[in-house]
């Protein structure tokens, strides 16, 4: 569990309540890689119905995104070798060098051995679930979890977009990222 002490400047915040993907929100995803098909690109925005170790309700309000919210007969898992994404729009940031994202994720993923769960910011890697040598320490949120990443270094020209990525290989898949109360946000004077 994370906790963040200190205000902070709202620079864009969501709650998922109305659809990311339609022209005013803004939000895009896509498949990377691996054979296309019906599911290969499983971001959704909606309610989830809790398959797969996923939430049965979003964390705020009735709206969401995730990779496959197991409705209209999908299982809730993410697709076996595939690389899958879902990206932010582009947020101006102005001069502020303390940036951050903060959101609420329920994240169900193998040990990053296998499959990866990461954070991008402008293409840069800001975080990915942990990996062991014996590949066994899945991460399996039981419950929505405040999740604060710093991706200051990444601000380019004053702007940066985050992208949630799962890259799984052919083996165990899980429920994947579910997402919500999405914000970047900036500390006051940095």
């Amino acid at each position: 569990y994370q906790l963040f002490v200190g205000e902070v400047v709202e620079l864009y915040c969501t709650d998922f309540e109305s659809d990311p993907f339609s022209a005013d929100g803004g939000w895009t995803h896509g498949l990377s890689n691996g054979a296309g098909g019906a599911g290969a690109d499983d971001w959704e925005w909606g309610q989830p119905v809790g398959k797969a170790g996923a939430p049965d309700a979003a964390y705020s309000g009735t709206g969401m995104i995730g990779n496959d919210l197991g409705r209209d007969g999908y299982d809730g898992s993410y697709q076996a070798l595939k690389i899958n994404y879902v990206e932010s729009p582009v947020v101006e940031v102005g001069d502020y060098s303390d940036v951050r994202v903060q959101f609420r994720r329920w994240l169900t993923v193998e040990d990053s051995t296998w499959d990866y769960a990461s954070v991008y910011a402008n293409g840069r890697l800001a975080w990915r679930n942990r990996s062991t040598n014996a590949g066994n320490r899945h991460h399996t949120d039981s419950n929505w979890v405040f999740h604060d990443v710093p991706i200051g270094r990444a601000v380019k020209d004053g702007e940066v977009s985050v992208r949630f990525e799962i890259d799984s290989d052919g083996g165990l898949e899980f429920g994947g990222w579910n997402i919500d109360d999405f914000c970047i946000v900036a500390r006051p004077g940095a």
